[in-house]
């Protein structure tokens, strides 16, 4: 017995009728940047004459998932605050290394 492979790329994506084969080129931009992987219990779900059909939007990716907006940052204030947080740590541990062992 085989198992069904979940379905990775844009090819797979229209083969399996998840998008159309004129969206292919740009479903494939979007497949470079994040993953994909849809399992067949779920392609199998998808109600693929609604365009709407809330499974599809949910696992199908689509090219507004490239469009950053004015209020998105690539680099969120939470990442900054956590690698200050790092650095600092980092310097505390040196400090502390030099401390316990100086260099002479």
């Amino acid at each position: 017995m085989t198992a069904e492979r979940a379905i990775r790329t844009a090819r797979e994506l229209a083969d399996a009728g998840l998008v159309g084969r004129e969206q292919e080129e740009a479903i494939s931009r979007v497949a470079s940047r994040y993953a994909v992987a849809i399992s067949p219990t779920i392609a199998r779900l998808v109600d693929r004459d609604d365009p709407n059909d809330p499974i599809a939007r949910q696992f199908v990716p689509d090219m507004a998932e490239l469009t950053l907006m004015p209020e998105e940052r690539a680099e969120t204030l939470g990442a900054d605050h956590f690698a200050a947080e790092t650095e600092a740590a980092v310097n505390r541990a040196d400090m502390n290394r030099l401390q316990e062992h100086p260099v002479r």
